[in-house]
């Protein structure tokens, strides 16, 4: 992934986390999903939130009985998530450099966050992840269904930032998880 891109993709969530809170703290859509989750794991897993974002998911899974780590590469994000969950552990991490330092799980929940990697980085970023299991790890992905990249120019803050989403059809992504050992 090109560095610029990396950086719009930091510079957008610092900009749009605090108003994705206010969205998302109150939303339990994806609560039933997190239920279901928890059914295939051993009481009290430890789960990575692969791209945290301000850290709502992550309280949501918290309060399931799970001990949650969030990763974000948004700084701003990270500052909200740990403000509003002060006993849980997050860290401000690029998608592309994770590693067993950050600790193994028992899960990854990865709610929308894959739309930030590109087709040519999905092997490698999906390696990594099946690197911080535990035993028989389970991977929890929401993904944007489609195939190919949408480009967009949002103005935040009277400035223009490129933002491109990375589509995934579900037969498609499955061959990426099959080819990384999942």
């Amino acid at each position: 992934m090109e560095p610029s891109h990396q950086g719009d993709v930091e510079k957008y969530y610092d900009k749009m986390t605090d108003r994705s809170a206010r969205e998302w703290y109150s939303n339990d859509t994806l609560l039933p999903t997190q239920r279901d989750l928890l059914t295939l794991l051993p009481p009290h897993p430890t789960i990575l939130d692969f791209g945290c974002g301000p850290g709502c998911e992550t309280k949501r899974l918290h309060s399931l009985g799970a001990e949650v780590t969030g990763i974000d590469i948004s700084a701003e994000s990270i500052r909200i998530a740990s403000s509003r969950n002060p006993d849980r552990r997050f860290l401000k991490m690029d998608f592309f450099d994770i590693d067993v330092s950050i600790g193994q799980f028992n899960a990854v929940w990865a709610s929308g966050s894959f739309i930030h990697v590109p087709h040519g980085m999905m092997s490698h970023v999906l390696v990594s992840i099946r690197n911080l299991f535990l035993e028989k790890g389970i991977l929890s992905a929401i993904l944007r269904d489609g195939s190919g990249k949408v480009v967009s120019y949002p103005i935040i803050d009277g400035a223009s930032i490129e933002r491109i989403v990375y589509r995934y059809a579900q037969g498609e992504f499955t061959e990426y998880c099959r080819a990384a050992g999942f």
